[in-house]
């Protein structure tokens, strides 16, 4: 989204993806059936350069 900041992490450049109401089923590592999100999961990833500090730093950022 142009001219819109989709974080409370400011001035960032890189990559930035963003998704939600993610959910479905899996599998754990002995293949019994799991449950997993919810309508209202919200995903996040950041990579990329930004500005703390006043000081530039790299970093990747996730979070559900």
């Amino acid at each position: 989204m142009p001219n819109v900041e989709l974080s409370n992490i400011y001035h960032f450049q890189g990559k930035l993806a963003r998704c939600n109401g993610f959910h479905g089923m899996g599998t754990d590592n002995r293949g019994n059936r799991l449950a997993w999100g919810t309508a209202t999961t919200d995903y996040s990833y950041m990579a990329g350069e930004y500005w703390a500090g006043r000081r530039s730093r790299q970093s990747i950022f996730a979070h559900t």
